[in-house]
């Protein structure tokens, strides 16, 4: 089956017909093991019991009363007969039912169905009829259509619940026969309560059952596609979600082999683009060095000249972009350049604060103490270094540094009194190459790679780098680490 529309179109077809078929097996098992059971023997000897005691005491008019009255509580339609066929409540019967009810009272004392006293030959209704008939149609000896029915429906099987129960009885040496003429009202008590809970809470779970069966049918590959494509925006290009989803033959698995192929193709197209910038990067280095040769030469026939150093100037910027460029690329490829070794890291923070201080101090630390920390050094280092410089670049007063720790995690903050930066621009600027327009500008340099790689070295450790703008003016950038003990 290749096409989903028509897996969940089918499976709801075949959940309503289990829970239709379940619940109709159910009734009839249960109906069927009543009908067959001693308790529906005791039930209508009861009713019999009831019945002659009324008439016993109260005569006609009593058993009529407990008759309507029973009629009212149960639904229950009974007559009590004589053993001449005739009602004692004094209302006429079909001549075919008295027939067949008198030919059974003969019988000896047993409780049966009436359904047990059907005809054996029609000829014994035509030769016993005339005796009731009595010139009449059936029509005539119906009080009320409902209570009774027709010598046709009495044999027909379509008509389950119109054939009485007969119930022959002996009271002071006289015979009796009790009917109960819609005995399938004893049934009720399948719906009753209890009963209809126990079926509700059996429907409820099959349903559940099924509905958690096609729900994790559908689910499960599309959870799969979500951590892949997670994956892969989180830099794991080689991420596939692979034949589990792939290899169904319905519109999932084509979306699978879909998103594969898409998967495949952004990962070629961006390997080849940190080649490209690997390759370029070190081909630039070549030329730089001859270039760096050829300055030193002039600089011993020339001397000092102005020109001289701005060239010199523009190529060390040139290799700092080189360096940078080739920073990127090694994170981006999650390249590891060292192991990952305990370190203190209030150590290095101090030491680098120092570093930044040695021509003027701008740079406050502050820290909740030491911490160890399993990372890699000069990422760590790296990050910092640049979060610290970028905000030395736009900030006249002083920059805090501050190491905080928490129970699960370290933030290390670097918070500065620049203009601060847009708050649509708050996210991006972790991007290669972006530049903000308030804040970045040709003449204090940077190519918009510092933060980049501060953004990768910190997502390398499982940690997070955020940036956000301060109220009372000025810029914070967050690295939140995860901590580890070493």
């Amino acid at each position: 089956m290749r096409s989903l529309y028509l897996k969940i179109f089918l499976a709801s077809w075949l959940m309503m017909l289990l829970v239709v078929g379940c619940n109709m097996l159910v009734t009839w098992t249960l109906a069927r093991q009543f009908e067959d059971s001693e308790g529906r023997t005791q039930t209508l000897s009861s009713y019999a019991s009831q019945a002659m005691e009324q008439f016993a005491t109260g005569g006609p008019m009593g058993l009529q009363r407990w008759r309507e009255q029973l009629k009212l509580k149960t639904g229950l339609k009974v007559v009590l007969l004589d053993d001449r066929g005739l009602s004692l409540t004094g209302e006429p019967l079909p001549p075919w039912l008295l027939d067949k009810l008198f030919r059974f009272g003969r019988q000896p004392m047993q409780s049966e169905d009436a359904e047990s006293c059907t005809d054996d030959d029609d000829h014994d209704h035509d030769r016993h009829s005339n005796e009731y008939r009595r010139g009449d149609d059936d029509h005539k000896y119906r009080k009320d259509k409902r209570d009774w029915i027709g010598r046709d429906d009495w044999k027909d099987k379509r008509f389950p619940r119109f054939r009485p129960a007969v119930l022959p009885m002996q009271y002071n040496g006289q015979r009796y026969l009790f009917v109960v003429m819609n005995p399938r009202e004893l049934l009720e008590h399948l719906y009753s309560g209890p009963q209809l809970a126990w079926r509700i809470g059996l429907t409820l779970l099959l349903v559940g059952l099924l509905s958690f069966l096609m729900a994790r049918y559908l689910i499960s590959p599309i959870r799969q596609l979500q951590r892949t494509s997670q994956k892969l925006a989180e830099g794991q290009l080689d991420s596939r979600v692979g034949d589990t989803v792939s290899g169904r033959k319905d519109e999932l698995g084509q979306l699978g082999q879909d998103f594969d192929r898409m998967a495949e193709r952004i990962q070629s197209l961006v390997q080849g683009q940190q080649q490209l910038l690997r390759d370029v990067s070190h081909e630039l280095r070549t030329p730089l060095a001859r270039q760096r040769v050829a300055l030193e030469l002039a600089r011993k026939q020339l001397g000092e000249d102005a020109s001289l150093d701005r060239i010199e100037k523009q190529a060390e910027q040139l290799d700092q972009l080189i360096d940078e460029i080739l920073m990127l690329a090694r994170l981006d490829a999650r390249a590891e350049t060292e192991p990952k070794t305990p370190i203190d890291l209030d150590q290095l923070l101090q030491e680098l604060t120092e570093e930044f201080n040695l021509d003027q101090a701008r740079v406050d630390y502050r820290s909740d103490g030491a911490v160890s920390l399993a990372i890699e050094p000069r990422l760590i280092r790296r990050a910092v270094a640049n979060g610290l410089s970028n905000a030395l670049k736009y900030s006249q007063d002083q920059v805090e540094l501050s190491l905080s720790i928490g129970d699960n995690d370290i933030l290390i903050q670097i918070a500065d009194r620049g203009p601060g930066i847009e708050p649509e621009m708050l996210e991006k600027i972790f991007e290669p190459f972006v530049r903000t327009d308030k804040a970045r500008s040709r003449q204090q340099g940077g190519w918009g790679l510092g933060l980049a790689i501060a953004a990768r070295a910190v997502a390398q450790h499982q940690g997070r780098i955020s940036a956000r703008n301060r109220d009372d003016g000025g810029l914070i950038l967050a690295i939140q680490l995860p901590r580890q003990s070493s």
